[in-house]
């Protein structure tokens, strides 16, 4: 805490500022821009709103969910010499979003995703517009249900090409079967005249 009007400037360029607890100095010249980027942390997932393996947020790089469960939500966070509300931050789900989203100082991101597969990726720093060689991932696989997985549609196929097989054949056995009885009619009603 420091003293209202409790500062000077030396002929130096020195900045002393009177505080509570003694007398702060600086030089503003020989501060130094911080170009270190933080470190980008994922803290939390959630699967249908419920976090999913809470313990080991940070260390995941695969999710594998099944159709019934594709809302997934991401929350992450930037450590470095700045507190974290303090960074940009930015994301993009590829094969769902076309660009990078601007987050602002909140590392949060929800989606509702189809089946498929997909890549999170995030950034954070202090000035985003196109300096995002920080970024992580996360690969996401939503797994579709039987019924749209390629072996059930072939399995399918299969099928319906087996039962058009078997009608058509029942189709020629009937059609055959009455052009025999009608030649054994026939042959029948020969052979009576013939008699």
């Amino acid at each position: 805490e420091f003293n209202t009007n409790s500062f000077a400037k030396a002929g130096d360029g020195e900045l002393f500022f009177g505080g509570i607890n003694g007398v702060s100095s600086l030089y503003p010249d020989r501060i130094r821009k911080i170009a270190e980027p933080p470190r980008i942390l994922m803290t939390n997932i959630k699967v249908m709103d419920t976090n999913w393996k809470v313990d080991s947020a940070f260390s995941v790089r695969n999710i594998t969910l099944p159709y019934s469960e594709n809302i997934i939500s991401f929350s992450f966070t930037a450590l470095g010499w700045y507190t974290p509300d303090v960074y940009n931050y930015e994301f993009k789900m590829r094969g769902v979003d076309k660009s990078w989203i601007e987050a602002g100082n909140s590392g949060y991101a929800r989606y509702v995703l189809q089946p498929g597969s997909y890549i999170f990726e995030y950034t954070a720093g202090n000035e985003l517009a196109g300096n995002l060689q920080h970024k992580k991932f996360i690969a996401v696989t939503i797994t579709p249900p039987f019924w749209r997985t390629v072996w059930f549609i072939v399995l399918l196929t299969v099928l319906g090409i087996l039962l058009v097989i078997a009608g058509v054949d029942f189709y020629y056995k009937t059609v055959n079967r009455k052009k025999l009885r009608q030649l054994e009619v026939q042959q029948t009603l020969q052979l009576e005249r013939e008699r």
